[in-house]
């Protein structure tokens, strides 16, 4: 019994974490928000080396990558907003 809440408790925790994805273009930062909002990565635009939109098999997102990649639903319209403010200031 004990294993079995252990295990729960820890799913709902993953859970929390991770259940969304939230992308917000500001000035010139991308800021990628995962669930609840305790994992929160911010990059500068004119940091990236550009932008192109892709497709990728579920799987893709299984493990640790050392790339930033940002997923969406709507890739071409993130794609014109980072390209309308890299290098803008």
């Amino acid at each position: 019994m004990v294993p079995f809440v252990i295990i729960s408790i820890l799913l709902l925790i993953i859970l929390l974490l991770f259940y969304k994805l939230t992308i917000e273009v500001g000035g010139s930062y991308l800021n990628v928000i995962y669930g609840i909002g305790l994992i929160k990565i911010k990059l500068n635009i004119d940091d990236l080396l550009g932008t192109k939109v892709i497709r990728t098999a579920w799987y893709y997102g299984l493990g640790i990558r050392f790339t930033v990649m940002v997923g969406t639903a709507e890739p071409e319209k993130l794609k014109r907003v980072l390209d309308e403010n890299f290098n803008r200031i």
